[in-house]
């Protein structure tokens, strides 16, 4: 990832201190081992960082005077705590390692010629991250790693350094891949596929590349088929708990309830307490004729949330108190269903009282408009139309056609008749957008060969469709009182 890509045993190999190791039938078993370290680090994956420590170790080991051997060994230590991070597993001994490695060359006169590279791990180990990449910028501009690590602990905001990285190392994986992140970030999606592939190219087992390019597609073209992209992520990388958080979402999307339920069972068999995985299991479940079964992963999704923990990643991209509030929505969901409206309410309250939003407004107007507390439903739905804006995902806007229409419906029972046709028009008005929309969806799917997702966008269809009729009978009765 932070050398020229490793080719072959044959191949002439750059190196981060600027030699050139020829690598030949006579080469010393460190240089060997050395190799074998760039060759593991250059794939980019958990297992590939853990290869090239235990190689740079070995290295080390028989070499201790080379900076450059212990250097690379704390490089693939900072890079595979960060893996373990991301997938919830202790990462504690490989960071301690890393730090003492670092601070072990700081000490050394003979490493002043390795600065850049220090300063680098500095960047990657230290709070003032942001200050110490650019000392090792000053020292090497020409290392397209040092410019990598600037645009990730930019956050993806500074654009040039990227742009930088590119134009010095194209033949890097990494590269390629923070490449196709800011074109992401752009908006620009076909670019963005374009670098992943070629990151892929360079690193074939590049899992995150793989995810990057199923983002891609699937935002370039909504009908895009990235179903077997993220099969290929889990086949690369069965231990890789975000692939197969992705793969289950996708199963469930298309209503393949058993396989989500396996590939999420998987990974909480791994690790007990991954909040996305326990939130997917009880949302899946939740929306399923198991919904009964949603109450165990929701509270426990809930558990976790309260016993939050700095060594792990946050649960979702939003805060802790968002994170709770979606975990008690979907609880109260499966409480309504269940009959249990006491709790139920409860526990929409309390999605609400952590983070406003429109899923827990909704639920509460419902639940509240079937008990008969008509007036107090009604401010939950006005409430929720505060939300209007975000609903215009295609996927999400039918819920504001049954946020409408339910609304009209309390405005019809206190005969306010101007504010239920104007309700009811905007129900039509969307679920027809919906209708038309979910009708070519499954034209084209069908056309592509993709008869489970036609299958399910028909089915999706005639649902809509059923209110949009409910929706012009409620309009045509208003309109003759």
């Amino acid at each position: 990832m932070l050398q020229r890509i490793f080719l072959s045993l044959l191949l002439v190999l750059p190196v981060s201190c600027g030699r050139r190791v020829q690598s030949t039938a006579g080469s010393p078993p460190e240089e060997l081992l050395y190799r074998e370290g760039i060759a593991g680090f250059q794939e980019a994956t958990q297992e590939g960082y853990g290869r090239a420590a235990s190689a740079f170790r070995k290295a080390s080991v028989l070499k201790p005077a080379r900076c450059d051997y212990a250097l690379h060994l704390a490089e693939s230590l900072v890079f595979l705590a960060r893996e373990r991070r991301l997938n919830w597993e202790d990462f504690g001994r490989e960071v301690s390692e890393a730090e003492a490695l670092i601070r072990a060359a700081q000490q050394r006169t003979d490493c002043a010629s390795f600065s850049s590279f220090v300063y680098r791990l500095r960047a990657l180990t230290e709070p003032d991250g942001p200050k110490l990449i650019e000392r090792a910028i000053q020292l090497d501009a020409k290392d397209p790693r040092n410019w990598l690590v600037q645009w990730q602990l930019s956050s993806g905001k500074a654009a040039n350094a990227v742009a930088q990285a590119v134009a010095l190392g194209s033949e890097l994986a990494a590269v390629q891949y923070e490449s196709g992140n800011a074109h992401l970030d752009l908006g620009d999606f076909i670019a963005a596929k374009e670098a992943f592939e070629r990151a892929l190219a360079l690193s074939p087992r590049h899992y995150l590349s793989l995810l990057g390019m199923a983002y891609a597609s699937s935002s370039a073209d909504s009908n895009a088929d990235v179903l077997p992209i993220y099969e290929r992520v889990v086949d690369v990388a069965p231990r890789f708990l975000a692939g197969r958080l992705f793969l289950g979402d996708q199963y469930s999307a298309i209503e393949e309830t058993e396989k989500a339920v396996a590939q999420y069972q998987s990974i909480l068999n791994t690790t007990s307490a991954y909040f996305p995985a326990l939130v997917s299991l009880g949302t899946t479940l939740a929306y399923s004729d198991r919904s009964d079964e949603a109450e165990s992963p929701l509270r426990a999704a809930i558990k976790v949330v309260e016993e939050g923990s700095e060594d792990r990643p946050a649960p979702t991209a939003c805060s802790k108190e968002c994170a709770g509030s979606q975990a008690h929505f979907l609880l109260g969901l499966v409480l309504m269903k269940r009959g249990d409206s006491e709790n139920a309410e409860r526990e929409f309250r309390e999605s609400l009282r952590r983070a406003q939003n429109f899923d827990a407004m909704f639920g509460l107007g419902t639940l509240l408009n079937q008990k008969g507390r008509t007036d107090e439903a009604a401010v939950q739905y006005q409430n929720a139309l505060r939300f209007e804006k975000y609903l215009k995902d295609p996927r999400r806007e039918s819920q504001l056609g049954d946020l409408y229409l339910s609304l009209a419906g309390i405005r019809l029972g206190r005969d306010q008749l101007p504010e239920a046709v104007n309700a009811l028009d905007r129900a039509i008005e969307i679920y027809s957008r919906q209708v038309e929309r979910l009708s070519r969806d499954a034209a084209q799917s069908e056309l592509r060969g993709f008869a489970r997702k036609a299958s399910l966008e028909r089915d999706r269809k005639n649902e809509i469709e059923r209110r949009l009729e409910q929706a012009r009978q409620s309009r045509k009765r208003a309109g003759r009182n």
